[in-house]
C-alpha cells in the first residue's frame, strides 16, 4: 500500500481536477440555461409585440379603409365646385348638382348620427 502512495496520490489529483472541471462544466451548463432561459423571455416577449402590432396594423388598414371611403364620399372635386360654379345650366350642370346633391345627402345622414359607409 505504501508502494502505491504516489499512484494513489496521483489519482487523488486526477479525481480532483476531475471533479474541477465537472463543477465547472456544470456552471458553464447552469449558465447556459439561464442564457435559454433569457433568450426564451426575449422570444415569448417578442411574439406578444408581433401579435400586437399585427392587430394594430388590421385596425389601421381597416380605419384606412373607411376614412377612405367617407373622404370620397364628402370631398368636392375641384371640377364639381368649378362645374357648379362657373358652367351654364346644361345636362352637365344637372349632373354635377345632382352629385353635389348626393354628397350633402351623405353628410347629413352622418350628421344625424347614420354610420353609413359610402355612397348612396
Amino acid at each position: 500500500y505504501v508502494g502505491e502512495s504516489d499512484n494513489l496520490v496521483e489519482l487523488s489529483s486526477q479525481i480532483t481536477q476531475c471533479d474541477d472541471m465537472l463543477a465547472n462544466m456544470e456552471q458553464t451548463l447552469h449558465d447556459f440555461q439561464h442564457d435559454l432561459s433569457t433568450i426564451s423571455r426575449q422570444i415569448h416577449g417578442l411574439q406578444t409585440q408581433s401579435a400586437s402590432m399585427g392587430v394594430k396594423l388590421r385596425n389601421r388598414k381597416a380605419v384606412c379603409a373607411h376614412l377612405g371611403e367617407f373622404l370620397s364620399a364628402v370631398v368636392l372635386p375641384t371640377e364639381l365646385v368649378e362645374g357648379v360654379v362657373e358652367e351654364d345650366v346644361t345636362e352637365a350642370y344637372l349632373e354635377h348638382l345632382l352629385t353635389l346633391s348626393k354628397k350633402l345627402g351623405f353628410c347629413q345622414t352622418q350628421q344625424n348620427g347614420g354610420g353609413g359607409g359610402g355612397e348612396e
